[in-house]
């Protein structure tokens, strides 16, 4: 480990100083830090006792604690919340994580739906935590392509497309079991009637009527989940979980997991970090109200915008014990360069959004031309077989 410099720190400041230095010795080792360990880590100008009395006081002050009477402490979690105040006021990234979002950020592509996803991606293994990006509706996200797969016992798996690279999945269920070629006639009918192929003439009335009913069903399903999308979470790296020490246990990992299941309990975060317009954190009990289960957890969340509204969120989630002052300027960051991006496409593309904090089509965003539907039902110039 290496060893912080000495620094002789004010009298009035110690206790604070004390505290972030023993954080910040429990951040790399995970184990409890006594007072020997801390004064030979920057704190060579105080004697042990006098540190020990320091110890004492914050324990009382329900900053430390003591897992074994002769133990070293450990922080707590609002001895976290303390420090993680302090680095949101010391924004600061390495040049070397600047570089790679920069790197990997930049991109002038319309399908912003899968470039959202892929960003969260990078965020994830980046920082080793679990993401979750809400995300904003983009408008006039016609379907690109359809595909049908077929799952035996009459089931068929149907992949829907969107030109901004979303991508819905939906289980079907046939009336009875069909042969590959009709299965293909099924997907080619779903695209000629979206006017991106042929008519494929299918001459069985039976399997018209399937065809038909297969198309309606993926319409209506698309255009029910594209009228909730200002809800769409994105969610990814909960094996790196794994990773942390206090995530090993299976009932603490099945705990981090319900926050993974019920979305409705992370969506909350996001639409008040959307609200408050900037940088924060939830850790330890203040989570409590939002989940009993996340109270062993930190939550950090950041907006990004589109211009100077606020269409989105990005949150991480890892133990108590996470190096806060890397992730605040990471998602600092991060949040700067897709905002820049998508503000840039947005325009570019000319694409009308919505703000998850409100339903209302933003009128200042609108595109020139005329065509205002959001989903591409069908080509009506077509008529069915």
């Amino acid at each position: 480990m290496k060893k912080i410099v000495s620094k002789r720190v004010a009298k009035k400041d110690r206790e604070i100083a004390l505290l972030f230095g023993l954080i910040e010795l429990f951040l790399k080792s995970n184990k409890p830090v006594g007072s020997h360990t801390l004064q030979e880590n920057g704190f060579e100008f105080l004697s042990s006792a006098t540190i020990r009395n320091y110890f004492s006081k914050l324990e009382k002050n329900g900053l430390l604690k003591q897992q074994h009477s002769s133990g070293g402490r450990i922080p707590t979690s609002l001895a976290f919340r303390k420090y993680a105040s302090h680095c949101l006021d010391e924004l600061s990234i390495s040049s070397e994580s600047e570089q790679f979002l920069s790197k990997h950020l930049k991109s002038e592509k319309q399908e912003l739906s899968a470039y959202l996803q892929e960003s969260a991606e990078i965020l994830s293994h980046m920082t080793q935590c679990g993401a979750f990006l809400l995300m904003p509706i983009f408008d006039q996200d016609f379907i690109r392509t359809i595909k049908l797969v077929d799952m035996g016992n009459k089931q068929l798996l149907a992949i829907i497309v969107t030109d901004f690279g979303l991508i819905q999945t939906e289980t079907l269920y046939l009336p009875k079991e069909l042969l590959p070629k009709q299965i293909h006639k099924l997907e080619a009918f779903c695209l000629w009637k979206l006017g991106k192929e042929e008519n494929p003439k299918i001459e069985d009335a039976n399997l018209s009527k399937i065809a038909q009913y297969i198309y309606n069903e993926l319409i209506v399903r698309h255009l029910t989940g594209s009228s909730s999308s200002a809800e769409t979470i994105y969610q990814t790296g909960l094996s790196k979980l794994l990773s942390y020490a206090e995530f090993q246990d299976p009932s603490s990992f099945a705990h981090v997991l319900n926050l993974f299941e019920d979305l409705s309990l992370i969506h909350p975060l996001l639409n008040e970090s959307c609200k408050l317009g900037n940088l924060s954190c939830w850790i330890g009990e203040e989570l409590f109200s939002f989940s009993p289960f996340a109270t062993s957890c930190s939550i950090l969340t950041v907006p990004y915008f589109i211009g100077q509204i606020p269409v989105g969120a990005v949150a991480l989630l890892g133990p108590l014990r996470l190096p806060y002052k890397e992730l605040f300027g990471i998602l600092h960051c991060f949040a700067n360069h897709i905002s820049e991006t998508l503000t840039k496409n947005v325009y570019k593309f000319k694409i009308q959004f919505h703000s998850p904090l409100s339903c209302k089509l933003l009128e200042a965003h609108k595109p020139s031309h005329k065509n205002n539907s959001s989903i591409l039902l069908e080509n009506k110039k077509r008529t069915t077989p």
